[in-house]
């Protein structure tokens, strides 16, 4: 009696697990085609060159992560222009008297290059800017759920920021 009824159990626990078996491999093709629709909803904002980086996080030269979320900090991309408003934290080459302490510009880009690495489901996007007192170079590493910008200054040391792109 003893052995039907452990029988029984594990008869049970075998309908159990082969009934998950079959809804996890459903749940992993919907979480990937999930994955894939939302990296062509990003690859389109992306390629309509209208969008924002809203920066969380800045990591210094030093690696030192600060969170910067309370404020409005931003690159926003539209029509081959940038505009940005950046926190520094880190070493200036050169300052000059009264130069505002982080990175604020609003220009045009040049070189503007963007390359996609769709079987990591990430984008590479290059430009460079001419600020009014400084050269920028702006590398940014992006996916849908989260991106990176590196700045690098011809007066500055670099520095890299984490974030999110969104649409304007």
């Amino acid at each position: 009696m003893l052995f039907k009824k452990i029988l029984l159990v594990y008869l049970l626990m075998g309908f159990v697990t082969i009934g998950n078996a079959q809804s996890k491999a459903e749940r992993k093709k919907e979480k990937a085609e999930k994955a894939l629709a939302a990296y062509n909803e990003f690859k389109s904002l992306v390629d309509s060159g209208s969008y924002i980086f809203k920066a969380d996080w800045v990591t210094t030269a030093k690696g030192r992560s600060i969170n910067i979320q309370s404020g409005n900090y931003h690159l926003k991309v539209e029509d081959g222009k940038a505009e940005g408003s950046l926190p520094y934290f880190g070493v200036s080459q050169s300052a000059g008297y009264g130069q505002a302490a982080g990175i604020a510009f609003n220009a045009d880009t040049r070189d503007y290059k963007v390359k996609y690495n769709d079987k990591k489901r990430r984008a590479t996007i290059n430009m460079n800017i001419d600020a009014k007192d400084e050269k920028l170079q702006i590398i940014m590493n992006a996916s849908a759920g989260g991106s990176s910008i590196s700045v690098s200054s011809s007066r500055r040391n670099s520095i890299r920021y984490n974030g999110m792109i969104t649409k304007l």
